[in-house]
């Protein structure tokens, strides 16, 4: 069910389950890891209390610091788009979403506040270039608005290079986060 979870001092990984979790990580420079074991689009969906192509849903992650300090990881199996490289790529708004890509951020220079309601991404992401994604493909997509950061789940269902509302699954908002480092999400 919905959750709310407050994280300790120390290295604390959080596994909130299925539902709408609220999530507190912990201040200092303690590791702390939201951890999501979902290995397909409907599990993730289930996992993160949303509706793959509805507006809603999410975990919300208080206290993330956007780089390595604090992690989200993805099971393995959820990402698929060539051969997988753990790399956060950042682009700007039209850029390219390259094979092997599976941790993507969109620059908030660019975003223009766009992103954090299903509407908004999929005008955002529809304009990057995702010809490199084939259907079927999994890529998580990080999003700003000014405010908070928006993670994304694509999963390439529609026409190839063309990113539609069926495509998109809002995994988590962390709030107050406006920058994402490489490191900041991982698969395990």
């Amino acid at each position: 069910g919905n959750d709310s979870i407050t994280a300790g001092t120390g290295a604390d990984t959080i596994i909130g389950g299925n539902g709408i979790d609220t999530i507190v990580l912990g201040a200092g420079g303690d590791v702390d890891v939201v951890a999501y074991a979902a290995t397909t689009t409907a599990l993730l969906a289930t996992e993160a209390g949303s509706t793959t192509g509805v507006t809603g849903g999410g975990d919300v992650v208080t206290g993330f610091t956007g780089s390595a300090e604090d992690v989200l990881r993805f099971a393995t199996a959820l990402l698929t788009n060539g051969t997988n490289t753990q790399a956060l790529k950042t682009i700007a708004t039209g850029g390219t979403v390259a094979d092997n890509d599976v941790f993507v951020f969109v620059n908030s220079a660019t975003a223009g506040g766009s992103g954090g309601t299903l509407t908004g991404a999929v005008t955002l992401f529809d304009a990057l270039n995702t010809a490199a994604v084939a259907l079927g493909e999994r890529v998580i997509i990080a999003v700003e608005n000014d405010t908070d950061t928006f993670i994304w789940l694509l999963d390439q269902k529609s026409t190839a290079n063309t990113i539609a509302a069926q495509d998109l699954t809002l995994i988590a908002t962390l709030t107050g986060v406006t920058v994402v480092s490489n490191g900041a999400f991982l698969f395990a």
